[in-house]
């Protein structure tokens, strides 16, 4: 009996919304939506692995790309590449509710970069990995902002944060470029 009047009281809220929403003013027409760049045309039909072409993969020694989904990250596409000494190379396309100022203001020690003509921002995920990771983030126009990481092969753990973003950083360069 209480489920059948909640059930009643959401139906005469939703009715009395409408009805409001009814009697409002007139939505302002949409603005035109700019015709896709062909970067963003690349990436719709190709997906995060494909925007990697042949010259990239042979320049950094890296296969045909595994795609993944992040559960933490809802919406966003990532693509993920080994070398045969297993290094590892990442980049995702990140939703659009993340810009490049939502990573200088949430990030710690972001240093603000341009990679290839566009605006860019390095840092790390947590302290922990200050010294071992590098978080490459490129914002290009009409696209999601993208991710770029490099994780070095075992016996290059002694990479430092320099180190490490130099890689991730000639990846980021190099894809964003091919683009």
């Amino acid at each position: 009996m209480k489920a059948v009047k909640l059930s009643i009281y959401a139906a005469a809220a939703f009715a009395v919304i409408i009805t409001i929403a009814s009697c409002s003013t007139p939505a302002s027409p949409a603005p035109a939506t700019p015709a896709a760049s062909p970067a963003v045309e690349k990436m719709r039909a190709a997906g995060p692995c494909g925007i990697v072409d042949d010259a990239t993969r042979a320049q950094f020694s890296i296969g045909i790309g595994t795609e993944t989904i992040d559960p933490v990250v809802v919406g966003s596409r990532e693509c993920t590449w080994s070398t045969p000494d297993r290094r590892v190379y990442y980049m995702a396309v990140l939703p659009d509710s993340m810009d490049l100022d939502s990573v200088l203001r949430g990030y710690e020690e972001p240093v603000a970069s341009t990679i290839a003509g566009k605006r860019a921002a390095q840092t790390y995920s947590s302290r922990t990995f200050k010294d071992r990771e590098c978080l490459v983030f490129v914002e290009d126009e009409g696209m999601h902002l993208l991710n770029f990481q490099y994780e070095p092969a075992s016996e290059e753990r002694s990479s430092t944060h320099a180190q490490v973003c130099e890689k991730a950083t000639a990846f980021a360069e190099r894809v964003i470029a091919s683009l």
